[in-house]
């Protein structure tokens, strides 16, 4: 470097690059275990008690809800994946 100062600064600002991927790193993991794998249980029990009510239009709908949560759950988890390698 061209001195000890822009060496400092150098080291600091790649210090914050880590910092902010690692933190993007852990949001996306949060999002799918916090949010939408807990979503998707909350669906699938309610289409438990409409199965048992018979209610198929409404299972069919909130079967579907609960692949689509689930799909991007497992897309947030591997997004997290792919930003660690």
């Amino acid at each position: 470097m061209c001195s000890a100062v822009c060496s400092r600064v150098i080291t600091e600002a790649d210090d914050i690059r880590d910092y902010q991927h690692n933190r993007s790193t852990r949001s996306w993991r949060l999002i799918a275990y916090a949010l939408l794998f807990p979503v998707a249980f909350v669906f699938l029990v309610f289409a438990g008690f409409r199965i048992w009510a018979r209610e198929w239009p409404i299972v069919w709908l909130l079967l579907g809800v609960v692949f689509i949560f689930v799909l991007m759950g497992f897309g947030c988890l591997r997004l997290g994946k792919k930003m660690v390698s």
